[in-house]
């Protein structure tokens, strides 16, 4: 337990350094993107983003299993993986088919050729991104998240410099095609990763549809209808702000939505780390422990995260844009207070992800609360405008983190760990943040 609890938080440490300096990138980047182009565009990629969030359903990911039973498969890895990226190959397909498709039919609608092309040039990036991350999460089980933190930082660090062709020539179609490079190399680079890290060879069994097919029937097809809900609630608003606003308005939304996303970063470590700890224990006083623990951790972190952002937010956003800073502080705060909600319950998530029904999570807590929050997002923007979405965001998340809890008190018999931190937690976490400090003076 001593060597697992020092790779948890190793594992944790480099994932905190990776989430800070792709945010970090990803911030400067945005900002470059507020500055240079027309406002009107930062809206088309808003809702590009969101259109590809009702396709999420179809990212399904087989591979997800191997959260949970990676320590039975690595003696298989490389049939495993070879069956998922069979599977890959296969949604990539019918991804673009179906993306294809639909920027015909919103060509027509609206005429507009640049939010196709757009459309169908996202769908590449989108398969590229899921090559990728399923890789990353090959290497995450099997504990190489120090590698993985140095290849993020260095491909992010390329795109903030391929971003600099903005400058000249500062054109939403560019951005796709930088887009587009730049995925296209960094998931070449995480296939020599991969055959590198954990000696991988393409070998695709005969039977590799039942591999696919019992990731799916056991946990995977579930859990990705859990993601998939949770990113429809996430990015489904601006659809349908679309539907009542300019695309300049959309466009302001959607820095508020980008700077809100800083809210889910650590909190997503959190549950990570929970679930990879989980996944390891088949005690119930252990798994209370450290449930309980990441519980109080992830309360703390959300009052501090919101505390921060009041204090400090209008110049955050006085970084993307000088102009209606106030209006998008305040949309801002109401889309973070919404997210805090979730990422409190974090750790719940992990608990139901690996250890109860996954199936019965879905049918119980997510699919009524995006279909509910479908009509939040409606209704609220239909009479109260762009603050009606950011109000629909509340209501979203408070909605499913009450379904979480009420699904995982009917399910799971916890032993909550209540009160202040115990010398054992305060110890853990100082440790904790020793590696981080340890990694950062490297």
């Amino acid at each position: 337990m001593p060597g697992l609890k020092s790779k948890l938080l190793d594992t944790a440490a480099f994932n905190l350094l990776e989430t800070v300096g792709m945010k970090f990138f990803g911030v400067v980047s945005f900002a470059i993107l507020v500055r240079l182009l027309p406002r009107s565009d930062i809206g088309l990629i808003a809702i590009v983003a969101g259109y590809l969030a009702i396709l999420t359903p179809l990212s399904l990911s087989p591979h997800t299993v191997l959260f949970r039973d990676y320590e039975k498969m690595k003696g298989s890895l490389n049939e495993h993986v070879s069956s998922y990226l069979a599977f890959w190959a296969w949604r990539s397909v019918a991804i673009m088919a179906i993306s294809t498709a639909l920027s015909i039919v919103l060509f027509y609608w609206t005429n507009n050729a640049v939010l196709s092309v757009y459309l169908v040039g996202a769908s590449v990036v989108l398969n590229l991104n899921l090559l990728q991350g399923m890789i990353a999460d090959v290497l995450y089980v099997s504990f190489h998240q120090r590698r993985i933190t140095k290849i993020t930082l260095y491909t992010n660090l390329l795109m903030l410099a391929s971003m600099g062709l903005l400058f000249f020539y500062p054109n939403v179609l560019w951005y796709l095609a930088i887009l587009i490079a730049w995925n296209t190399a960094t998931a070449a680079w995480w296939w020599a990763e991969l055959r590198k890290r954990v000696a991988f060879k393409f070998q695709l069994p005969k039977d590799y549809l039942r591999n696919i097919w019992k990731s799916f029937s056991e946990l995977s097809f579930w859990n990705h209808l859990n993601t998939s809900m949770m990113e429809l609630i996430y990015r489904a608003d601006t659809v349908i702000l679309a539907l009542f606003v300019s695309a300049t308005a959309v466009g302001n939304y959607a820095i508020a939505l980008t700077i809100g996303n800083a809210f889910v970063l650590i909190p997503r470590i959190i549950q990570k780390s929970t679930t990879l700890g989980l996944s390891q224990m088949e005690d119930k006083e252990k798994e209370s422990e450290l449930v309980s623990t990441m519980l109080k951790n992830s309360a703390l972190l959300a009052i501090a995260q919101l505390a921060g952002f009041y204090f400090v937010g209008r110049w955050v956003i006085g970084i993307f844009t000088p102009t209606q800073v106030e209006e998008i502080f305040f949309l801002t705060l109401l889309i973070g207070f919404g997210v805090s909600l979730l990422n409190v319950i974090r750790p719940l998530v992990s608990l139901n992800f690996s250890k109860t029904s996954v199936k019965k999570s879905f049918l119980e807590a997510y699919l009524p609360a995006a279909a509910a929050s479908m009509a939040f997002y409606f209704v609220f923007t239909k009479f109260f405008g762009v603050t009606g979405t950011g109000l629909a965001n509340i209501a979203s998340y408070a909605l499913l983190s009450l379904l979480i809890v009420a699904f995982t008190l009917k399910t799971y018999s916890l032993k909550w760990k209540w009160g202040w931190w115990s010398d054992r937690e305060k110890s853990l976490l100082k440790e904790f943040f020793d590696k981080v400090k340890k990694k950062l003076s490297r």
